[in-house]
């Protein structure tokens, strides 16, 4: 069986809480019911239902495939791929209707193991706005703190909530409960930051009042963003990017480098990192203006000092080692979660996905002046 049907089918599994998976360890499982709550069955026990049956099929599949000949393969390969896909898509379905339960009876446990399970995927996938709203969903619900304090700085601090990560790193340290190094950097972080979001706060305060800066469209294959440009801190490298944009020169064009709890980047013609437009502009990350790397931070790559062109990257929580080394230009304001659906890859690595590409980037708002690159020496 092909490693990635493999391990979705692990991720959906892991999904389901241990009482509802036992009902399904055997073939009589696929007709059986979730346990009803007062009056009908609602949302959640209807797709808990649905939820064991795709898992009862896959496990039927696993075992056919280990043991069907070699012409047989390819349709269970393909059979496999379907019910992958209709549990993939049930699944922020049931995310939903878990809500909805957890609201309703606060004492649930199905619901919160299992939403517990659900923010422990978002923050493997860096989707920390979800990761973010499940922590507190949970946490007014009665979810036990002491199980959530590790989690609660992983999603504070990859939503800059840094006064936040660091109050519950602090708690974390003072109970002695298990600190992994994600969580020990998140938190060592935190501290650090709080002075430079204070800064970045009031900047976003005054740019929403003039409500100018230039804005770009990128359309994914997994999503549109909408990503407003810093011109006033680094109006050069905004100059080439807009300039890039109208040319069209970023359509088609992979992320052809996207690493988990770090960043996705793009840009490159060639789609191995060794590509640009034929031409170099200067470094802004020196001037004393220059932006800081937050979550969702559009910052310039580059090879040494004006060296960067056309790549550019865009990160999935703050960075602060790459402040005054990258050019910060511009910030994801709308579809964030985009970021944490591209797929992740690194170019020469022994097995490399398919990339998530740029379908199309266009200007969507600019001043009224020509926008130009100014090319390095």
């Amino acid at each position: 069986m092909p490693a990635r049907m493999l391990c979705f089918a692990l991720l959906l599994i892991g999904f389901v809480p241990a009482t509802l998976l036992a009902q399904a360890s055997d073939g009589a499982a696929a007709e059986a019911e979730a346990p009803a709550t007062a009056g009908e069955k609602d949302d959640f026990d209807k797709m808990m239902g649905e939820w064991k049956v795709i898992i009862t099929e896959l496990r039927r599949i696993q075992q056919a495939y280990r043991l069907a000949p070699e012409k047989d393969l390819p349709k269970l390969r393909k059979e496999y791929s379907e019910v992958l896909d209709q549990g993939m898509a049930l699944l922020p379905k049931i995310e939903d209707a878990a809500v909805q339960r957890l609201k309703a009876s606060p004492d649930d446990q199905d619901a919160k193991l299992f939403l517990a399970k659900v923010l422990a995927d978002a923050l493997e996938k860096d989707d920390y706005p979800r990761g973010y709203r499940l922590v507190h969903l949970l946490l007014d619900n009665g979810f036990d703190e002491n199980e959530l304090l590790a989690d609660q700085v992983v999603a504070a601090f990859g939503t800059d909530h840094f006064e936040e990560a660091e109050t519950a790193f602090k708690k974390l340290k003072e109970k002695m409960l298990p600190i992994d190094d994600r969580v020990g950097q998140n938190g060592v972080m935190a501290t650090e930051l709080k002075e430079k979001w204070a800064r970045e706060e009031e900047l976003r305060k005054k740019e929403a009042e003039a409500d100018d800066l230039p804005r770009v469209k990128m359309s994914t294959s997994q999503g549109d963003m909408v990503i407003e440009l810093y011109e006033n801190e680094a109006p050069d490298t905004v100059g080439n990017f807009v300039n890039l944009v109208e040319k069209k020169f970023y359509d088609g064009l992979p992320f052809h480098r996207v690493l988990p709890h770090f960043m996705a980047q793009g840009g490159d013609p060639q789609g191995d990192g060794s590509g640009g437009p034929g031409y170099h502009i200067f470094c802004e990350c020196y001037n004393k203006d220059a932006r800081d790397h937050f979550s969702g931070t559009l910052s310039m790559a580059h090879a040494g000092k004006n060296t960067g062109g056309s790549q550019f990257f865009l990160t999935f929580q703050a960075t602060p080692h790459l402040d005054g080394k990258h050019t910060v230009f511009g910030r994801v304001i709308e579809g964030k979660d985009v970021l944490s659906k591209l797929t992740r890859r690194e170019p020469g690595g022994l097995s490399v996905p398919t990339a998530d590409r740029i379908l199309k980037a266009e200007v969507i708002r600019k001043r009224d002046h020509q926008y130009v690159p100014n090319k390095a020496p």
